[in-house]
Order: structure tokens, then C-alpha cells, then sequence
């Protein structure tokens, strides 16, 4: 490369001394911020906990999608019910529902980027017996019990990780909610999900 001579420095064309100006920006999470392409998108982000954060960044990507470093932006969110976001890019997630989280560069040609937030917290769960007016089990005998996590709206979270388990040794629960009876008497069944439970209880006799 040739330059100019001042004052005894070589001084390099300008060209060389400035950054690139990014040609495009994405949101992303902490885990894949310093990706080196932008081919494909983020998928959308799942959240469990009330207060959990999140630190994103705005990474940029020249013409050719090279990862050029994270830019400053200012940041938005469309629902801070379900996220809200500081002038940092944290997120807190406050209930659960979905969000669009916004950077946008600052200078005049400004750059913006979208991430989709969803937030499934667990509020409640509800034990669903085989038949409405199911309480008593025989022993030995078996019956099938099914749960829902439900979140704050009343909505059943479908990706739950639900726990199964018993009061006592009354009767056996396999993780798939069916149960066998095995000692006469009264006892219950629990359920479990995100520090959330439920219990049903019933009476298993000879």
C-alpha cells in the first residue's frame, strides 16, 4: 500500500484508518453474539422465570455478513408487560405473553433489528382426573391421570416439564401420571412444575 511521506511519517490513505460502516445490524442473545455470519436469523427466545435478564447486543455485519463487533443502540420493546428493556439492551421478563425487543443504531442512517421474545411462566397447574367424580382406587388397580401448566392468563404451557409424585406409599405414580394403588388409605398425588404445585387426593381402599 502506498502512502505519503510527512514530516518523516508515512501516513496510510484514509481508508485504511476508518472502520467499515456496517451494512446491517441483528439482535442477539449472549450465547451467539459473536457469531461471524448473519445468513440466519435468531430463532425466538423462550423465557420460564419472572425476573430472569438477559443482556443482548446489537452486532453489525458488513456487505458481505462479517461479523464487525457489537454497535451501540438505543433499545425498545413493544410489551414491557411480557420484557422490558433498559438503555443497556437488558431484558427483565415480567409475565408471560410474547414481545419484539427493537435496536436501532444511533448516527444518520440509522440500522434497526428485531429479536421475538416468548415467556411461558407456570402460575398454576391442574390435575385432570379419568372421570369428574374420580376418588377412589383399588389396590393394584391403575388409572390415568393427566396435568396442565397453566400461566398467569389461564393458558396451557404445551413445553412444560412436569414432576410427578406421592404423599406416601398409598399408591405408585409412574412420570407419565399414571398411578397404581398399593396400600389402602387416603393419600395424594403431587405435581410439580417451575416451584409450582398441585396435588389431587383421593382414597385407595381393598
Amino acid at each position: 500500500m502506498r502512502g505519503m511521506r510527512i514530516a518523516g511519517l508515512w501516513m496510510l490513505p484514509a481508508l485504511a484508518a476508518c472502520q467499515a460502516e456496517p451494512a446491517s445490524i441483528q439482535v442477539k442473545l449472549p450465547v451467539e453474539a459473536y457469531v461471524s455470519s448473519v445468513s440466519a436469523p435468531p430463532p425466538a427466545a423462550t423465557f420460564h422465570d419472572r425476573g430472569e435478564k438477559v443482556a443482548l447486543r446489537a452486532c453489525a455485519f458488513n456487505e458481505r455478513g462479517g461479523y464487525l463487533g457489537s454497535v451501540k443502540a438505543n433499545w425498545s420493546s413493544n410489551n414491557p408487560a411480557v420484557a422490558a428493556v433498559d438503555g443497556d439492551g437488558v431484558v427483565t421478563i415480567n409475565g408471560s405473553g410474547e414481545a419484539v425487543i427493537s435496536a436501532q443504531t444511533l448516527g444518520a442512517k440509522p440500522l434497526t433489528s428485531n429479536l421475538a421474545l416468548h415467556a411461558a411462566i407456570v402460575s398454576s397447574i391442574r390435575i385432570i382426573p379419568p372421570k369428574p367424580d374420580f376418588k377412589r382406587l383399588r389396590v393394584n388397580d391403575k388409572a390415568q391421570l393427566r396435568a396442565e401448566a397453566l400461566d398467569e392468563h389461564g393458558a396451557v404451557i404445551p413445553d412444560a416439564h412436569l414432576h410427578w409424585g406421592t404423599s406416601d406409599h398409598g399408591c405408585w405414580v409412574m412420570q407419565n401420571g399414571e398411578i397404581e394403588g398399593a396400600m389402602a388409605g387416603d393419600t395424594a398425588v403431587t405435581v410439580e412444575a417451575d416451584h409450582v404445585a398441585a396435588r389431587f387426593d383421593l382414597t385407595v381402599f381393598e
